[in-house]
């Protein structure tokens, strides 16, 4: 990620891109994912996908596994049914203490961990 002030103001945008720089890092993304067909009727689906930690100084990650099955009806009218799990842990430090004389202490951490399950019924026709 770069910054470009296109009114030349170099010192705004040296500090931008400073800022950027002590604030962002390079991350790693995939997804991945595949169908069967069974038979004419019956189909299968399942995926993964992970995206990485964007942030310096910062724990971060989302993943999701997805799995789902669909069946043609006759005449264009389709049935699908589907399961996704989506998770992302992270720690966050709500403020920071900067003072470490006598108190010799660190800034409080929290560690985050949600999740959630959707299952979705899907009933739809091609015209």
């Amino acid at each position: 990620m770069r910054y470009r002030d296109v009114y030349n103001n170099n010192s705004n945008e040296q500090q931008m891109n400073a800022n950027i720089k002590n604030t962002y890092q390079a991350a790693f993304n995939v997804r991945v994912g595949g169908e069967v067909l069974f038979n004419q009727i019956l189909s299968g689906r399942a995926g993964f996908n992970y995206n990485g930690n964007p942030y310096k100084d910062a724990e971060y990650k989302t993943y999701g596994i997805s799995a789902g099955l669909g069946a043609k009806l006759g005449r264009g009218v389709y049935l699908d049914l589907t399961g996704v799990y989506n998770a992302n842990n992270y720690k966050e430090n709500p403020y920071r203490i900067t003072y470490e004389g006598d108190w010799n202490t660190v800034s409080p951490s929290v560690d985050v961990k949600n999740s959630r399950t959707n299952v979705m019924l899907t009933i739809g026709s091609k015209f």
